[in-house]
This record gives C-alpha cells, sequence and structure tokens, in this order.
C-alpha cells in the first residue's frame, strides 16, 4: 500500500504529532510506503522525528477566489501523485483540505482528518450574512462539498464530540463515511514506574502553545491559590505562542515569578512529565486532548478543565478529574485530596496508565489500515 500524508506545516501541535507518529509505526510495517508532504517549510519537529524526510512543495497554492480568477499552482504535488500512484492521500487540518482535492485522481482513496471543529465547514446561518471571513469560508465549503462528490472519501473523527460536530454540518450522505477513531500514542515512549511520595514542594506541569484557548493564565489563578492555602507548588509551562508575554507579565503582577518556569518548547516532554507530580491543562475547549494521554501513560495524575472532547477517555475520580471551566477551587480540591489520599492517588496512577495503553500507536494503525482498505 501506498500512502501520501499531505499536512500545512510541521508546527508544534497534536495534529502534526499524530501524524507523525502514525508515519513512523507504519514504517515498520511490510509492503508500507509513505510520504510525507508539507505546504510549508516550517518543522519544529526535525530534533525529534529527523527520519521523516518531508517534501516540501514550495511554490505549489491553491488560491480561491469569488470575483477574481483562481491561482492555482499544483505542478508539484500532481507530479509526486502521478508517479508514486497513492492508494490513499490523507489530508490533515483545513489548508490541505483545500489543496488536495483540486484535481481528484481515479483508484486514490481521499481521507479527510478531523483533529478539531472546522468553522470552515459549518452550513449558512443568517449570522454570516455580513461577514467578509465566513462568506469566503462559505465559497470554500461549497467548493469543498463538490469535491467530495467526485472522490471515494472517508472521514475521521478524533472523538464522539467532533463525530457529533460534522454529522450535524455536513451534508447528510457524506455523514455515513465518518469513522470514530480516537487519537494515539507510542506509549512505550511515556512509560514511568513513578512512586509518590508527600514532598515539601510539587510540581504542576503543562504542554500547550499559548494561545486563547489553551487558557494558561488560569493556571497561575490555580497555582496562587494552591499557594495561599498553604500547598507548596511550582509550575512548569511548555511551549510558545503570541500570548507567551501576557503570561509572563501575569505571574510577574502576582508575584509567582519565582515559582513558575516559561520552558519553551522543548524536545524531551517524556523527561518533563516523569518529573512532575501533577498534571494541569487548561484548555476550554479540547477536540481530544492527546498530551493528556501522555501525562497518563507518564502515570502522572491529570486535572483538566471539561473540554468536551476529553470526556471520550477521562473518567472524573477514576483516572484524572475533568473541572468546569473557570473552576480554580475545583482544580485546587482535587490536588489537595490526590496529596492527602494516597491510596487514591495511587488508584488514579494505575488507572492512568490502563487508560493510556488503549490508545497505542501499534493498535491505532491497525484500524487505520482497515480504513483506508474499506
Amino acid at each position: 500500500m501506498r500512502i501520501i500524508y499531505v499536512l500545512p506545516s510541521l508546527k508544534r501541535g497534536g495534529a502534526e504529532r499524530l501524524c507523525l507518529d502514525i508515519i513512523r509505526e507504519l514504517k515498520l510495517r511490510d509492503n508500507i510506503e509513505v510520504k510525507l508532504l508539507l505546504l510549508q517549510g516550517l518543522n519544529e519537529y526535525e530534533a525529534d522525528y529527523s527520519d521523516m524526510e518531508p517534501i516540501v512543495l514550495a511554490g505549489d497554492k491553491v488560491q480561491l477566489s469569488i470575483l477574481s480568477k483562481w491561482d492555482i499552482q499544483l505542478n508539484r504535488f500532481n507530479k509526486i501523485v502521478e508517479e508514486f500512484s497513492p492508494d490513499v492521500i490523507h489530508s490533515h487540518l483545513y489548508e490541505a483540505e483545500i489543496f488536495v482535492h483540486n484535481r481528484p485522481f481515479s483508484g486514490v482513496k481521499y481521507v479527510t482528518h478531523f483533529h478539531d471543529n472546522m468553522v470552515q465547514l459549518k452550513p449558512f446561518s443568517w449570522a454570516d450574512t455580513f461577514k467578509k471571513k465566513r462568506i469566503i469560508e462559505l465559497y470554500e465549503r461549497n467548493y469543498l462539498l463538490k469535491q467530495y462528490a467526485n472522490v471515494n472519501k472517508k472521514f475521521i473523527a478524533i472523538s464522539e464530540d467532533t463525530k457529533k460536530y460534522f454529522t450535524k454540518n455536513l451534508p447528510a450522505h457524506l455523514t455515513t463515511n465518518i469513522v470514530l477513531l480516537p487519537n494515539a500514542i507510542n506509549v512505550n515512549r511515556f512509560t514511568n514506574d513513578r512512586v509518590f511520595n508527600k514532598k515539601k514542594v510539587y510540581q504542576l506541569v503543562n504542554i500547550g502553545s499559548f494561545v486563547k484557548k489553551k487558557n494558561q493564565r488560569f493556571l497561575i489563578d490555580i497555582l496562587l491559590e494552591l499557594n495561599r492555602i498553604g500547598v507548596d507548588c511550582k509550575l512548569q509551562l511548555i511551549g510558545e505562542g503570541a500570548l507567551l508575554n501576557q503570561v509572563k507579565e501575569y505571574a510577574k503582577q502576582v508575584s509567582l515569578v519565582e515559582k513558575v518556569e516559561f520552558c519553551g518548547n522543548v524536545n524531551n516532554v517524556e523527561e518533563y512529565l516523569r518529573n512532575a507530580d501533577f498534571y494541569v491543562h487548561s484548555a476550554t475547549y479540547e477536540p481530544f486532548g492527546l498530551v493528556l494521554l501522555e501525562a497518563m501513560a507518564s502515570g502522572l495524575p491529570v486535572i483538566s478543565i471539561d473540554g468536551d472532547g476529553n470526556r471520550d477517555f477521562m473518567k472524573n475520580g477514576e483516572n484524572g478529574y475533568l473541572i468546569n471551566k473557570g473552576d480554580v477551587d475545583g482544580f485546587v480540591s482535587a490536588i489537595r485530596n490526590l496529596i492527602d489520599n494516597k491510596d487514591l492517588l495511587n488508584t488514579i496512577h494505575l488507572n492512568s496508565i490502563k487508560t493510556a495503553k488503549k490508545f497505542d500507536i501499534g493498535s491505532y494503525v491497525d484500524r487505520l489500515l482497515s480504513i483506508y482498505s474499506e
């Protein structure tokens, strides 16, 4: 089987990391050939995945326009497809959608991976009438729906919430092609035989880009309250992004600079998870939550905002805690409860590891290959 994966770039994110782990696992299988194509040259995973050898489609583009002529340059992409003759073209993230469906190739299965609830594929509502961005998105949606009708099509949803969203927003004739396939991780990378003991200072950790929905400022509020009630904690924030300086400034305003470490992007997240005591997750919306599984595979107790998609595998009080948005006291109570109750902490630890093992990349790829063959 020959497979082409298409991504906009390799910036740090769950979609990109999952795709790279899939490819690495596929390379271990017999009779599988894979090519990874990027629309842009950005590669923030070069140190971790130096074996990937992505092909950057420099100069290729698909720009649709309502009022002027479309600008389409797909010379490299079309040549690669013609020469490689893939059985599957698997696109990740919206920008890749427009790109790969411009010219339908016969004999190819087209797979779209829904990593989040793409607003671009919502149908028209009267509220969109005077919104220029939505008008453009609706124009592109109409284009994509026509292209979907011309190919052998499958859609992969990463959670029940995401599947529900697209079942509601795609035309009925396409919804039968939506398959639920929860995300996966390389469990062995994160396995950790940790032992929890009482400490003077507890280490909290969070991983994510500094963007609005990741909501890291909320974690500063949690840290502030924990230290106020006498639970001495520190917080490591891993990642970069547009709001990084705002969060740094807030930590300074509440006099927690010495308690918060801003680590930037790192290549060894498993080491940070291994050395932490609790994983705290503040995203207000989570299509799935790949990093939560990584923390659970590391044996960490996970305390997370209920972000909808993470309900698929997190069971409150069994393998972690799901807390309502904005509930600082809920996070603080969960952490204090675990510190004070060693038996409960050990139960959460063991259940977290059991949960993560159900989402290992090996069995995931088995299911993915069966979807390709359907």
